[in-house]
């Protein structure tokens, strides 16, 4: 009822936001992918994952549903619903970073690294970020963060805001989900059991926020005041609660039951999401902490030529 309140009800084709910049991402991204895969080595199915979370995202940022975002928390709900819990988690089980490195080249990795020197992720910075709890604490401050009402109205009045708002949602829900689902080195090399606490605890703040913001009183968010009234805010807020509580929570179950039968499963069952990566010297190439100057050129060198040697030669190095 109340999510077709001057929302999609009144978007058209026409309000599909085609931004340049989105569209350049998103076919750079499957771009660079087709280019750096393995046919022979890299499964099918990372690449429809790789292309599949990509094109679910840019349906997100353009599609009438962003329109109807700025008018609505639920449908907005229904944004970081499809960014953080459909778009990032098939990413990271796709593990396409090797690939991508692969499609960027040498000096496109070098460019990657000089601009992560620049802002200040030098190895040391990097290598806090590869403990699973780390990730896990820093998309904690991203999510409850932006969901605060100064932050979260700002993002919905301006766009550039609402722009690093997504960015921000999804690298750090990309690093905690790749502790969860992604091959042992992009998860910083997790046990098992550390995979399933952090699922939990994923799921657990999440049913936090969604409860406070289900079951309260009163509206957060003025600026869906302004554009809805109070009543009709507070209804939608309590329908945003409840998308964030069932779909996104649904989906980090079905994560934390995935994580939980690969650590009680048996030892020798090959790894699904580590199979299609080869040796270290490839995640290397992409795995930040390596993206140093006088690496970049092996370390590409070594993505490009792992064709050359086993799984079990690259296992060894």
């Amino acid at each position: 009822m109340l999510i077709s309140h001057g929302t999609l009800e009144h978007g058209t084709l026409g309000d599909w936001a085609l931004d340049p910049v989105a569209i350049a991402v998103t076919v750079g991204v499957i771009g660079l992918y087709v280019v750096g895969r393995r046919p022979g080595h890299d499964a099918p199915w990372r690449l429809a994952a790789v292309v599949a979370g990509v094109l679910v995202s840019f349906v997100a940022v353009v599609s009438p549903l962003h329109v109807a975002a700025e008018r609505s928390l639920a449908w907005h709900m229904v944004q970081h619903v499809l960014l953080i819990g459909v778009t990032v988690p098939l990413l990271a089980v796709a593990a396409p970073w090797p690939a991508l490195a692969r499609g960027l080249g040498v000096r496109g990795v070098g460019a990657v690294s000089s601009a992560r020197r620049r802002v200040g992720l030098d190895v040391a910075r990097m290598r806090r970020l590869r403990s699973p709890l780390a990730r896990w604490l820093l998309f904690v401050v991203v999510f409850w963060g932006w969901h605060s009402a100064r932050l979260y109205s700002l993002a919905v009045e301006n766009e550039w805001v609402h722009t690093i708002e997504h960015v921000s949602f999804v690298v750090a829900a990309l690093l905690v989900w790749s502790a969860v689902l992604g091959p042992e080195r992009a998860g910083g090399n997790a046990d098992p059991a550390i995979r399933v606490l952090v699922a939990f605890l994923l799921g657990l703040q999440g049913v936090l926020l969604s409860a406070l913001l289900t079951f309260a009183p009163s509206p957060w968010y003025g600026v869906y005041v302004d554009r809805l009234g109070v009543d009709d805010a507070l209804a939608d807020q309590h329908i945003a609660g409840v998308l964030m509580w069932v779909p996104l929570g649904a989906l980090i179950t079905v994560a934390g039951i995935w994580a939980a039968m690969t650590w009680i499963g048996p030892d020798d069952e090959p790894d699904l999401v580590g199979s299609g990566v080869g040796g270290d010297g490839e995640e290397r190439a992409v795995t930040g902490d390596h993206l140093t100057r006088g690496g970049c050129a092996n370390a590409v060198a070594r993505a490009a030529g792992s064709d050359h040697r086993t799984p079990a030669s690259g296992d060894r190095r």
